[in-house]
Parts: structure tokens; sequence; C-alpha cells
């Protein structure tokens, strides 16, 4: 036989099958290639309507269905969810439309309004909670509250011959039990650095969010970039302006005033806060949606990126819809949730950025429906997401019951980054690639592919597999083959051979069947060039 020259044949290093360890299912890297270290072997290039349990498992997530049969009046989409609970008691879910403040029980829905709201679908409502009365703000009207039973009502000063001192503002928070409105509009004058709060009644010396007194103001950097919004976070009013975040305090002053004063050494700038809605606070975090991703601060005031390893994914949102970004907290998955834009999408929101703050896991999901609001519900003291369609009907998701959403299903896909397994720059024989999922009701066809050199390989696998309940250990099925027991566990592995060379390997599944994956296991052959 005649070898062609100067080309070395690939030959067996050791005739031995080496099995790797098992790879387990991270969140989401899209930013970068083989062989950057940031892009380990566990993380996903595509992470599609997956949820990450606690355990570790990838699992096809959990649908929705109607929260309520009744849809809004014709032409009304929700532009906001709330939940409140009243001293009383009482607990009223809340819904706003442009023009309507409703409560809603998932069976009655009652009109609380009172004189109609002049917003829009795209001007989406602020809510707050304080001295037992909810704080409702939509930037164009003058903000307004509710006290559980009567109408919406404007906030106003109600001394004899007061006024309060603006008709509209951009948003709201709370800092020290007061209530501050932040980009206020004062006779007719819109007024982007300016901070309003309330005053201290002076018969009972409590605060009093129907008391406000002129002087209780202050400019952020008069005449710089406009206030996006603000949280109350570890004691700071935290502020967030356009060209980042500027903390400060409510004090009182020596003559027994309301002062604030700001923390110019605690002031953070290099990022771009863009969104109201996009900014939330917790004990461990304080989130903020800027231009440049999802920017997260601890208590030290410092501040990362967290999806800065996406940024393929972000970038290819529709960046002028940044600012229109809502977010709310899943709690029982420690998860903080986007609605976001696809590139093509201009009304509500097509997409789903999930940050998971415990794992640091970031991944997307696709709704079928396109929302315009998301929030929490407790329902039969279950939370759920709770979230408001373009079509006028309320949803509510995240139970195990909910496989599809309202009846339509779903593709969920899982498609791993490039894995040399630890050997780079090595050709391997890859033999097998084993599947490890859990147990779930039912078969669920998965379509399975391994993309083999980061897909410079045309020839690469595919084929499906099947996950479930029918097989069990030693039972019409023989060990490593398709749907075999893992024993001693509710684990199932399920075979895919491969019987190709290759430097690296991609696994990628796919379906809309939910299926549950723990991770992957590869059986290869170490070859030499």
């Amino acid at each position: 036989m005649t070898q062609a020259i100067g080309v070395a044949p690939l030959r067996i290093a050791d005739p031995e099958v080496v099995t790797s360890s098992m790879f387990r299912i991270l969140g989401r890297r899209s930013r970068w290639v083989y062989p950057d270290p940031r892009l380990t072997p566990e993380h996903c290039e595509t992470l599609n309507n997956v949820n990450i349990s606690e355990a570790g498992i990838a699992q096809a997530r959990f649908g929705t269905v109607k929260y309520s049969d009744t849809q809004l009046a014709a032409g009304e989409i929700a532009t906001g969810l709330f939940t409140a609970t009243f001293a009383s008691g009482t607990t009223h879910n809340i819904v706003t439309t442009a023009d309507k403040f409703y409560t809603d029980d998932g069976s009655t829905r009652t009109d609380k309004t009172g004189s109609a709201f002049t917003g829009t679908n795209e001007q989406r409502f602020q809510f707050g909670f304080i001295k037992d009365k909810v704080i409702i703000n939509n930037k164009k009207d003058m903000a307004r509250y509710f006290d559980g039973s009567a109408n919406t009502a404007d906030l106003t000063d109600t001394r004899s011959g007061f006024d309060i001192p603006f008709t509209k503002a951009e948003g709201f928070f709370t800092h020290k039990n007061l209530l501050i409105f932040y980009g206020t509009t004062e006779g007719g004058v819109y007024k982007p650095t300016r901070l309003r709060w309330c005053d201290i009644d002076r018969e009972t010396f409590e605060i009093n969010i129907n008391t406000w007194q002129s002087t209780n103001r202050y400019e952020v950097y008069d005449g710089g970039p406009k206030i996006i919004g603000a949280v109350d976070a570890w004691g700071y009013a935290l502020i967030f302006k356009a060209d980042g975040l500027y903390p400060g305090q409510i004090e009182y002053s020596e003559l027994g005033f309301l002062d604030f004063r700001l923390h110019e050494q605690g002031v953070q700038r290099g990022f771009s806060p863009i969104s109201t809605l996009g900014i939330l606070a917790r004990p461990e975090f304080v989130v903020c949606v800027a231009k440049e991703g999802i920017v997260v601060f601890d208590k030290s005031l410092n501040f990362r990126i967290v999806n800065n390893d996406d940024l393929k994914f972000w970038l290819a949102l529709n960046k002028g819809r940044y600012g229109s970004m809502q977010c709310w907290v899943r709690e029982k998955d420690h998860q903080v949730r986007f609605l976001c834009s696809s590139a093509d999408n201009s009304t509500g929101h097509d997409r789903i950025l999930v940050w998971d703050w415990e794992t640091d896991d970031v991944w997307t999901d696709i709704p079928v429906k396109t929302l315009n609001y998301g929030a929490s519900v407790q329902v039969d003291d279950e939370e759920l997401d709770w979230l408001a369609g373009n079509d006028g009907f309320l949803y509510q998701g995240n139970k195990s019951t909910y496989i599809t959403d309202d009846d339509t299903g779903y593709t969920w896909r899982i498609k791993m980054a490039p894995n040399d397994l630890g050997l780079p720059n090595k050709h391997k024989k890859v033999l097998n690639i084993t599947t490890f999922y859990r147990k779930r009701v039912g078969d669920q066809n998965v379509t399975f592919s391994a993309h083999l050199d980061e897909g410079r390989i045309p020839r690469g696998a595919s084929g499906s597999v099947v996950t479930g309940v029918t097989q069990s250990w030693n039972t019409d099925a023989t060990w490593n083959a398709a749907g075999s027991v893992w024993p001693g566990h509710e684990s199932r592995r399920a075979d895919f051979f491969i019987n190709r060379i290759c430097e690296t390997i991609a696994p990628e599944w796919s379906s809309s069947d939910p299926a549950s994956i723990y991770g992957y296991q590869v059986e290869y052959i170490p070859l030499e060039n």
C-alpha cells in the first residue's frame, strides 16, 4: 500500500476504551468559542425552554393555563399585575389595563378604577405598597392609590390650601417609610433629575403620604442624565440614572427637616440603566437592566454583568425595546425573569431571559403567547407565574401538571458547548454517547444530535432516543442498550452509538415532550496524529 507523502495516518494510542465522567448541564454561554476556557464542556451554546432544577436536572419548562376564562374587554391588554395583602387580612390580585384597574380572584373581576386612566398598552404600571395602600403609576397620569375597598384615587395633599407639587412622575419607590417620586412634572415642566418625597404629619408625627412640602426635593446632578429608576436596599436609596448608580439616604436635619444626602463616594458608572420596570431589590442583591446587559449589585455596591458571557443572545434582541423590559422574581426557583423582545418583535414580549441567582446560570424561555407583563401569584397556596397575554387573557404557569402553553406545545432545546474530553487538539474515536435522564410519566421522544468539531465535520450523527418509564433493568432490554436503568437510581440511560473520529463533540437534545436530562457521558478511544 502506498502512503501519501507528508500525511501521517491516525493510529490508536491506547487500545483501551475510555469512559468520561458525566458532564452536567449548566447555563448558556454564547459569546465565546472553543477553546476559550470560559466556555466549559458543561455550558450550553443554546438553552431554550428548559428549567435547571436545584438537583441540577435540565428539564423541559412547565407550561401555562388560563388564570381566568374571562377575557379582558375588547382591545384591552393587561399592563400591570400585582398582589397585595391588607391589614384587614384581605388579599387582592390586581390587574390594570391602559385605562382600567381591576381586582381579580380568578373567577370574579371587579372594576375599581374610578375615573379612567389615559395610558397605552406600552405604558406599563409600577406598583408599591405603603401605609396599607397600593400605589400605582403609569408615567402618564397622576399617581393613584387603592385602599383595598374603594375605587382608586389620585394622591393629593389633604391639608387645606395645599396641593401636591407635581402632576405626574416617571416612577416612585419607598425609603425609610417615605414615598418618593422621581422624574416629576411640575407646572407642565419635566424635571428629569428631581426627587420628591412625602412628609411627616406635624400633628401626629407620623409619615403621611398625603402631606407634601414644597421643600422636600432634591436634584440628583441637575442637568445630568435622567433618573431611570430607584429602589430601597441595605439602608440606601439607590438612584439609577442613565449613566450609572447614585446611592443616597434621607436624613433628618438639625432643624428637624427631611433632607436627601448623596453618597458621592459610592457613585458607580460604567453601565447605562435603561428600564424602569427592569430594576428590583432583594436582601441578597439588586438587579438592573442596562444597555450592556443584566447588572447585579452586592451589598458593597460592587457590580457585574451576569449575562456577560451570553452577549450573542443579548445583542440579537430588539435593542429599541430594552427600555420596556420588565422583570419579576420566581422565589421557589431562585430566579429573576425578564420579559424581552426578539429582533422582529415590536409589541409585547416574545422572550423571557432567566437568571438563576444561586447557580448564576442564564437561559431563555420562548413562550407560545406574546406577553405584556409578568409577576408572581399565589394560587391554592402555591407560587405560580402570573402572565398577561397580548390576546387579552391572563395566564398562570410553572406548575408540574402544565405541559403545554394553553394547549399549544413548544419545543425545548439543549445544545452543549464543544467538548474536547480533556485532550485539546487531539483526535478521538467517539464510540458512544450516553444520555442520563430522569424518569417521567410516559415515553418521551427526543431528537439527539452529535455535532463534531464545532460543526465543521458534515457527517455528524443524529437520530432519536426514547426516554420514559417503559424500560426497566433486565426487562426487555440489555445493559448498555437504549433505555436501560442506571442501577440503584431513578436515573436512566439512553445510548447513541457514534463511531466517528473528531477533536471535539457537542451533544444536542430537543423535543416537544417533557423530558428531564441529567447530563451525558462519552465512551471513546484516544488517537494520535
